[in-house]
């Protein structure tokens, strides 16, 4: 199973991505978004949305 956890925020947002089968775990990915404090939150929620994927 893969899953991804979010540290929530408008500036920064925290996120990992995990993979766990056989009783183990693996670490795929980890990483910080940060935006443009000087744009609109629509549009820095965008940007996170789209940094994501």
């Amino acid at each position: 199973m893969r899953i991804l956890g979010i540290d929530p925020g408008l500036a920064r947002v925290g996120y990992g991505v995990i993979d766990t089968g056989n009783g183990t775990q693996q670490m795929l990915d980890c990483g910080i978004i940060r935006t443009d404090p000087g744009r609109s939150d629509g549009d820095r929620m965008v940007e996170i949305a789209a940094d994501l994927r």
